[in-house]
């Protein structure tokens, strides 16, 4: 094994469909910015119109085709990262 400075490493291990559906339903509240997300943490109904005002956050690096390629990157990626950290330890 190489000595290194790596204490750690934690590999999520999250389906791209779910990586999608995470960051796809995040919304803003752009009065206070809170961030609701529409299926795990939704705004209360309590709170209406706040459902009808929350707005999808719009940043182009959080984009459909910028998390798509992302993910096609790590997934070529990931293979060649395990076997290197391998290296340093189980």
């Amino acid at each position: 094994m190489i000595s290194s400075g790596i204490d750690a490493v934690i590999w999520f291990d999250c389906s791209n469909e779910e990586s999608l559906r995470r960051a796809l339903g995040r919304r803003v509240d752009p009065e206070t910015n809170t961030v609701f997300h529409i299926q795990d943490n939704p705004p209360s109904i309590e709170k209406s119109p706040l459902c009808e005002l929350i707005l999808p956050i719009d940043d182009e690096s959080e984009s459909t085709a910028c998390l798509v390629d992302r993910s096609i990157a790590f997934d070529q990626t990931a293979r060649a990262l395990g076997r290197w950290l391998m290296e340093f330890g189980d």
